[in-house]
């Protein structure tokens, strides 16, 4: 049901919180929440459903004395706060004691949510009031065995996480036209699993072509088959239908070295333990899993992310106990571990055992090791700010592409900016060597986002500003280098979900986990093998890279 006039209103006090939503002057939805917080807060809903697409108006008025700050809308259907989906609108003028606020809703999935007022100073927001967002419905009405459309699936076998490119013929070129997918043999409204009107939106807000290619998103499906069909809201549905199977990610055993140095960067996610409420179940995780990936990949050099001192610590005992790496260098400060000895630490500050990159903080490190053949690298490990996502901030419709490469620039970049200016490029910390940089960076590649890739990243072409930044300074992408098309190879390493192949809602596929490179005179490598850590069971939310490099000059590098 639609409310055409009237605003949902919600009204705060100290410890009950009374809803009353009326529509034409009767009672829809009495809500009674109990919470306990101080303060009051009205806000106001233009409405009580939407559809995909709509604009949400929200009004709020504060009490005097306090200052607005940001509205957040929520899943109120979903219990995942250590990953929830924040759609923040920073308010527009500061101070201000009452506004209108618009959201749009063109990548907003379907469900109930919240929406939360927050005011400067206080931790908890002072308002909330619900809403529903709803998708289209799958008409009544009979099959028309008279029409002409034609769907066909670019890729009749996809693999977990992505984009589905749909190619059509003979529909009317209305408005009204879109397609669905569905569970095979069971098209119902409530099965819905994913759709895009003919237009290319989700809204639906102006006529389709007659023919012409859409990319379906978000698409979330789980391994099974699925077909897609091509409705009217005026209650047809095309005779033609196309079925696509949805299949895991093939798992691999992991390689040999094909090179004569091996180096990786490995995210163990929390120190291998993942965090405890994880919405499908914490993965198998634990000490023995990280340091069994570790070893696996015999990797000569590794970085390692959202690892604590102790548990870095745990992690180098128990590698010591190995044969190939009884004789381990290590870095507590940078988390690195080397077969190879370390005689210089390149840290930004002053040495500490829980510098904030080590957990889920910002910030990197590094080391200058020396190879058998006595030439000298330096090796950089990095964990960038987590916040804000940039790349599901952009497909959700939070942030438009200016305002992510805004964020990215006062975030990650600037981060990466500082790390560069102090150490990797300070001629005082040894900028003439070989340098490898490595780690979580938080944000995608600008040769992942080009034009040439566009229907896999919800139509956006994104300059992301850490990477160009990285390019700038002469480095190199070892994956991009082996592999130039992201097309055909997108090398996610974050989520790889937990278990494999299984996804939420909340989740988006993204390459964030890099090994760069930049060579000196003296030591001219290349890479031979990049790899992502394949294997099932697994203990981290981010893919473990490994790289594989030799001399240039074919010479070998323990002489």
């Amino acid at each position: 049901m639609r409310c055409s006039t009237g605003f949902l209103r919600t009204y705060y006090k100290t410890e009950w919180i009374q809803a009353i939503v009326r529509c034409a002057g009767r009672l829809v939805a009495p809500l009674a929440l109990t919470l306990n917080m101080a303060g009051a807060a009205t806000l106001e809903v233009d409405r009580s459903e939407f559809d995909v697409g709509d604009p949400i108006t929200i009004r709020f008025v504060l009490n005097r004395g306090d200052v607005a700050r940001e509205i957040g809308l929520f899943r109120s259907d979903l219990r995942l706060s250590w990953m929830e989906v924040h759609r923040a609108k920073r308010l527009r003028n500061a101070g201000t004691t009452q506004e209108e606020i618009t959201f749009e809703s063109e990548t907003m999935e379907v469900g109930p949510y919240e929406a939360r007022l927050w005011v400067v100073g206080r931790p908890d927001p002072v308002g909330v009031t619900s809403f529903e967002i709803r998708g289209p419905r799958v008409p009544r009405g009979t099959i028309n065995t008279a029409s002409e459309t034609s769907l066909r699936i670019e890729k009749l076998a996809m693999v977990v996480g992505e984009a589905l490119v749909v190619s059509f013929r003979g529909a009317r070129g209305t408005e009204d036209e879109w397609i669905g997918v569905f569970p095979e043999g069971d098209i119902r409204t409530e099965t819905l699993r994913a759709w895009v009107y003919t237009d290319g939106t989700r809204g639906g807000r102006r006529a389709g072509p007659e023919s012409g290619q859409v990319v379906v998103r978000p698409l979330v499906l789980q391994p099974g088959n699925y077909v897609a069909q091509l409705f009217t809201k005026d209650g047809f549905a095309a005779k033609s239908r196309a079925g696509i199977k949805v299949i895991r990610e093939t798992v691999s055993p992991v390689p040999a070295p094909k090179g004569q140095l091996t180096i990786a960067s490995f995210n163990v996610w929390g120190d291998g333990n993942g965090p405890a409420d994880a919405p499908i179940g914490p993965p198998s995780g634990g000490l023995s899993a990280v340091v069994g990936a570790i070893l696996k990949t015999r990797a000569d050099i590794v970085g390692l992310q959202e690892c604590s001192a102790s548990r870095y610590e745990e992690i180098v005992a128990e590698l010591r106990q190995n044969a190939e790496y009884t004789d381990l260098h290590t870095s507590i400060h940078a988390r690195v571990i080397s077969r190879f000895p370390i005689t210089t630490e390149y840290l930004l500050g002053q040495p500490s055992r829980d510098l904030g990159i080590y957990a889920h903080g910002a910030g990197a490190a590094g080391v200058k090791f020396r190879l058998p053949s006595g030439a000298e690298a330096r090796f950089f490990n990095c964990h960038l700010s987590a916040e804000p996502v940039g790349p599901l901030n952009l497909v959700r419709g939070n942030r438009t592409v200016e305002e992510v490469v805004e964020d990215d620039l006062n975030s990650k970049a600037g981060q990466m900016k500082r790390l560069l200016e102090r150490l990797v490029d300070h001629p005082n910390q040894d900028a003439d060597l070989t340098t490898f940089l490595v780690g979580d960076l938080n944000s995608p590649s600008h040769l992942d986002w080009d034009e040439n890739n566009v229907a896999q990243n919800a139509g956006f072409v994104v300059a992301w500003p850490t990477s160009r930044m990285l390019v700038k300074s002469g480095f190199i992408d070892v994956y991009r280098k082996l592999n130039p098309d992201p097309r055909s190879h997108r090398g996610f390493t974050y989520t790889n979900g937990y278990p494999k192949n299984v996804f939420i809602s909340q989740e988006m596929q993204e390459r964030i986990d890099f090994i760069y490179y930049r060579n000196s005179a003296d030591l001219n490598l290349h890479p031979v093998q990049f790899y992502l850590h394949n294997e099932d069971p697994y203990p981290s939310d981010h893919r473990l890279v490994v790289a594989s490099f030799d001399p240039a000059t074919g010479t070998r590098l323990g002489q």
